[in-house]
């Protein structure tokens, strides 16, 4: 059996990132018909927060929702974190569950933190893929603004990548 074809799909909940997936869905569906093998990774990553060193020194009047005890601004974060990391696990394994089961079809999910473009590169680079399908979002208010000046994550992705990307509209 020939290698399988291995595909990176970052997922955010998006409807642009649910047609990236759709789209690898379909293409992986024909492919497997023909008894190759695809895989295809759903990434999430929760994107990393900015913010001065000096304000995660401090207490904060807030209590840990698993311990109950006051927590530190830098605590707090890591408790945020933790629960974006573990919604996103979720949303990831539920979309995995509506597929249809193939045996030549493998589905992984993966959630991280930190700069999407990043993280979306790292991990293709890490897993050898051969092909990352990534939603196209809209652009509108600081959105808009803020990719003029340092370009959206599906264009970073496409320039920076070492393997074809696929821009789903």
């Amino acid at each position: 059996m020939a290698k399988p074809l291995n595909i990176l799909v970052p997922f955010d909940g998006s409807k642009e990132s649910d047609r990236a997936f759709r789209k690898v869905m379909e293409l992986a569906k024909l492919i497997s018909k023909g008894g190759t093998g695809v895989e295809v990774s759903m990434l999430y990553v929760v994107h990393e927060l900015v913010a001065p060193n000096r304000i995660f020194d401090h207490d904060l009047d807030i209590k840990s929702k698993i311990t109950g005890e006051r927590l530190t601004a830098k605590q707090y974060m890591k408790e945020v974190y933790q629960a974006m990391k573990l919604d996103a696990k979720t949303m990831l394994d539920k979309k995995k569950s509506q597929e249809i089961e193939d045996p030549n079809i493998k589905i992984r999910t993966h959630v991280t933190h930190g700069y999407p473009s990043d993280k979306i590169l790292q991990l293709a680079e890490k897993h050898n893929v051969d092909l990352i399908s990534i939603g196209n979002a809209g652009r509108t208010g600081i959105s808009k603004i803020k990719t003029l000046a340092l370009g959206s994550v599906s264009r970073n992705v496409a320039e920076n990548a070492n393997c074809p990307v696929m821009i789903v509209h």
